[in-house]
């Protein structure tokens, strides 16, 4: 069974287990809003608290992507929990591939999972929505030159948060040009306050780079950051960036699971905004 050719996107997805971990990483909003490019799909989810999230699927991790040329494809929007059913449905074992097909505004977006040893095929019709256009994302494209950054391993930073106390209402994220570069500090309850200090040296193994030329200190709700490292496990790199005005933003750098050295990467992004009532600001930038 085949999907039709003629419509504004079709391609064959080679990684939908990736992709489904993925979006339910982001599964923290009922609707994703899909859009299409030449380069590419992005998946997004917003809500009201200021929290947004980004996944990236880019054109090369596709066997084959196809946008109708000169065309710019309006977005939509699927219910998010309907499409992580759909990508899981008909995924037998070793069967790791989906076929998407959108005719454009009005039509449904179609997927298909075929199962050829079972000579089997599922085919699912997703309703498209109109993107919700009610909230208004944070603005973090300031001067980048404000903004303080560290590139991490991933899983230097899964072990800091398995050792802070779980029992932690905020956690405190400071950059600093000198030792230590980047710290975590909980509030939670262990007699040892120490315990809930995670500091990093720029020397660490740890720390890839680190752009800071002065200290920069925020607070976060610490279960509102957990939905955000979600995809720790799932990454080998990522970025931490402060801007002035307390914006968190997350990239994850998501690698191949499927062909450990090939470059297929994919991305996912987080965004937390100081304007959300969970985030105090703990201090404002200041010169060393």
């Amino acid at each position: 069974m085949e999907l039709q050719q003629l419509g504004q996107f079709s391609g064959e997805f080679t990684n939908v287990k990736a992709l489904m971990a993925l979006l339910k990483a982001i599964q923290f909003g009922s609707n994703t809003t899909c859009n299409v490019y030449d380069e590419g799909l992005t998946f997004t989810v917003q809500t009201s608290f200021k929290l947004k999230a980004v996944v990236y699927v880019k054109k090369h991790m596709f066997a084959t992507y196809r946008k109708l040329a000169e065309t710019e494809v309006a977005p939509f929007a699927l219910d998010l929990k309907t499409l992580v059913n759909c990508l899981a449905w008909g995924g037998a074992v070793g069967t790791n591939t989906c076929k998407f097909h959108y005719t454009g505004p009005g039509y449904q977006l179609e997927l298909l999972r075929e199962d050829r040893t079972l000579h089997a095929t599922t085919h699912c019709w997703l309703k498209t929505l109109e993107p919700d256009t009610d909230y208004e994302g944070p603005d973090v494209n300031g001067d980048p030159g404000s903004d303080q950054r560290v590139y991490m391993r991933s899983s230097g930073l899964k072990d800091a948060f398995d050792e802070l106390d779980p029992s932690c209402k905020e956690i405190t994220i400071t950059l600093s040009p000198e030792n230590p570069c980047f710290q975590l500090i909980g509030d939670g309850q262990r007699q040892n306050a120490q315990e809930d200090k995670i500091r990093y040296l720029k020397e660490s193994d740890a720390i890839i780079s680190l752009q800071c030329r002065q200290n920069i200190s925020f607070t976060y709700e610490y279960e509102k950051l957990l939905q955000c490292f979600k995809t720790l496990e799932l990454s080998d790199q990522m970025s931490l960036r402060l801007t002035p005005e307390g914006y968190l933003h997350l990239m994850f750098h998501i690698p191949d699971s499927m062909d450990k050295e090939s470059d297929k990467v994919m991305y996912v992004d987080f965004y937390r905004s100081f304007t959300d009532p969970d985030i105090q600001i703990a201090s404002s930038e200041t010169s060393t």
